[in-house]
């Protein structure tokens, strides 16, 4: 969407919906942080945003990527035969007002 290289999409709503995936699952994210050395989900969503500053990109859209979106076109894409299986993958399960907000989440 918008000429988002995939990777870097999936980046982004990582990081934006990491808040709301780890009230489903602390213990997840728990023992992720805990691998990495440190503990909850803010620790995990700092490494994740270091790692990404190594790599030279940015985890949020640009003004002129976020120009080419709407909140509810990206709701209807999470849910296409496509894309499903991410939100599915979820560590917490999400309703259908749960996707409208994760797209929220997602471009901002």
């Amino acid at each position: 969407l918008a000429g988002v290289p995939h990777g870097r999409a999936v980046s982004i709503a990582l990081v934006q919906t990491m808040e709301w995936a780890a009230q489903g699952a602390p213990d997840g994210y728990e023992a992720v942080a805990h691998v990495m050395g440190g503990e909850g989900a803010s620790y995990v969503h700092a490494q994740l945003h270091a790692l990404a500053e190594r790599c030279g990109f940015g985890l949020s859209l640009d003004d002129d990527e976020r120009s080419k979106l709407e909140e509810g076109a990206l709701a209807r894409a999470m849910v296409e035969p496509a894309n499903i299986d991410m939100l599915r993958a979820a560590a917490r399960d999400a309703d259908e007002g749960d996707v409208e907000n994760l797209a929220a989440m997602a471009l901002n």
